[in-house]
């Protein structure tokens, strides 16, 4: 009884975590606006639904990683200071892009996002192994996001 209380326990912060950076992040999103609507975008963005698919999807991968590096007790802090600064960044990137319209913060906020999660996967690495692939979504998606970024930077 008492793995199966720290089970959900664990299960009840990755997915608590996770949670709340996305509700936030989808809150200060605004695809809709006069702003991101005139924007010049790049013949490779993809079609607004592979974003409502890949979100979802790169959140659940992260509550996965998440529980796991809970359920292994990772004695290293500082994986879960990685963890956290990527939901730091992901909401910074939002609020810079979509709200302030600073296409150009928003550009070295990613890159920075794009480091912790990298950093992240590879001190998860450490202690889930090859789970680690979890964050490879997460990082394809970053890389995609940042090449968007940078193409909307200079056309407009």
């Amino acid at each position: 009884m008492k793995k199966a209380g720290r089970i959900l326990k664990n299960i009840g912060i990755a997915i608590g975590a996770v949670a709340i950076v996305a509700i936030i992040a989808t809150l200060l999103t605004d695809t809709g606006s006069q702003w991101y609507t005139q924007l010049k975008k790049p013949d490779f963005q993809p079609p607004d639904w592979a974003f409502a698919v890949a979100w979802p999807v790169i959140y659940l991968l992260s509550a996965v990683a998440l529980f796991l590096l809970l359920d292994k007790g990772c004695g290293k802090k500082d994986v879960y200071f990685w963890f956290g600064m990527q939901g730091v960044f992901h909401v910074l990137w939002v609020l810079s892009f979509f709200r302030l319209h600073l296409i150009g913060v928003a550009m070295l906020i990613l890159v920075l996002y794009l480091a912790t999660v990298l950093i992240t996967a590879q001190k998860a690495k450490e202690c889930i192994g090859a789970f680690s692939w979890l964050f490879l979504p997460h990082v394809l998606w970053l890389l995609l996001a940042a090449a968007l970024n940078y193409v909307i930077l200079l056309i407009n």
